[in-house]
């Protein structure tokens, strides 16, 4: 069973729910504590074979650094498996659209049915017993940018969204 936390909003939410649900998963809407609760109480019952799918930078980066990990989706006791899912576009594009202009994301768009995902999974991990939750995250992050070959920066979901807003 694959679960994605996740806010629904946005396409690619849309998207990744579309193939969970084709691994025969399910999907659990971070923004409901009553349906979080639920499916906690029902998915803990039976722990094998189990694995939950959660994108701990909040965002997608623009492949030119990975944004900080929140310490809360990662490091509560459970294994890790750090995923990383590198998305092509053909002709140079750039899958996030943070600097396209509106021909840039235009061009994008079409060239949507032409994307191709590569999926990589690295070794899995355990939170120490006296890490922090934060030097965990930030221990996952590190591994993943170095194998993407990126930085790991300090920049939050936050920071994009304050930069994203103040570009307009």
């Amino acid at each position: 069973t694959t679960t994605l936390l996740y806010k629904p909003e946005g396409p690619l939410n849309k998207f990744i729910d579309k193939v969970i649900g084709q691994m025969n998963g399910t999907t659990w809407n971070l923004l409901s504590k009553r349906e979080l609760a639920v499916h906690f109480k029902a998915w803990r019952k039976d722990l094998s074979k189990k694995a939950v799918f959660v994108v701990p930078e909040k965002t997608i980066n623009n492949g030119k650094g990975l944004f900080l990990f929140d310490p809360e989706f990662i490091g509560k006791g459970f294994n890790v498996i750090p995923l990383v899912i590198d998305i092509s576009l053909p002709f140079g594009l750039h899958p996030h659209a943070t600097h396209l202009s509106y021909i840039g994301r235009l061009q994008r768009l079409f060239m949507l049915p032409y994307t191709s995902f590569k999926v990589s999974a690295l070794s899995g991990k355990s939170k120490k017993e006296n890490q922090s939750r934060e030097a965990f995250a930030k221990e996952v992050q590190t591994e993943i940018a170095q194998f993407l070959k990126i930085p790991s920066t300090n920049y939050s979901h936050l920071d994009k969204k304050a930069f994203m807003e103040n570009k307009q």
